[in-house]
């Protein structure tokens, strides 16, 4: 397994309490993701893959629950998804479709490249029905990469992780009987891995975020 690193700055003060291993959970709301109507869903921005925050889609929180542990930090600016992924056939209502690849990051900070977290989706499913889209996908780690931090300000998390999204509903563009077409939706999408604390990791996660805590979202 490949250890990608997230930016210690995203986090408030924690204490673990053993080295073994836990679950991380991060989880990301006001989501926007766009279907082209063929073969290919992506944020709200087509463009990307570059850790590039302006060609990603903005969020409005962000927040990191340790398990054991709970909620240990909330980010509401400067937070962004990039996802591209493709599916092996045209949508159809109510009939999942598997994802064959494709990309999905989280960004953090202000920095070119802003990444916190670079995923490769290997697998994975895709949903739409009267309730709304739903997609699940199965990625790993495809870089280590931290936004330009430095080695001591990062948390390491192993994969493979587990991806989630749901909305309530999508805006259906051009719907043709059961065959969809392109559309928009938002909702709210989780992030699953794993991290294993170190010795020297116990306090660190320091107080960097303080200052970000209060900040509205950039949109």
């Amino acid at each position: 397994m490949k250890k990608v690193f997230l930016l210690a700055a995203m986090f408030g003060l924690i204490t673990v309490s053993n080295a073994s291993a836990g679950t991380l959970i991060i989880s990301s709301t006001s989501f926007d993701i766009a279907y082209d109507g063929n073969v290919t869903l992506t944020d709200s921005n087509p463009a990307g893959g570059n850790g590039d925050s302006s060609e990603a889609d903005s969020l409005a929180t962000m927040s990191f629950t340790a398990v054991p542990g709970g909620v240990f930090s909330v980010l509401t600016s400067n937070i962004w998804i990039d996802m591209d992924i493709t599916i092996d056939a045209p949508l159809v209502l109510g009939t999942p479709s598997n994802i064959t690849g494709g990309y999905f990051d989280l960004l953090i900070g202000t920095g070119t490249p802003a990444w916190a977290l670079a995923l490769g989706v290997n697998s994975g499913t895709v949903t739409v029905n009267q309730n709304g889209l739903t997609l699940s996908l199965l990625a790993q780690g495809g870089a280590t990469l931290c936004g330009g931090c430095s080695p001591n300000n990062t948390l390491p998390i192993d994969g493979p992780f587990t991806i989630s999204f749901s909305s309530q509903g999508v805006q259906l563009v051009a719907p043709t009987s059961n065959v969809i077409g392109a559309f928009t939706a938002n909702g709210s999408a989780d992030v699953t891995g794993t991290f294993v604390p170190e010795p020297s990791t116990y306090a660190l996660l320091g107080t960097a975020l303080l200052g970000l805590g209060y900040l509205r979202r950039r949109k």
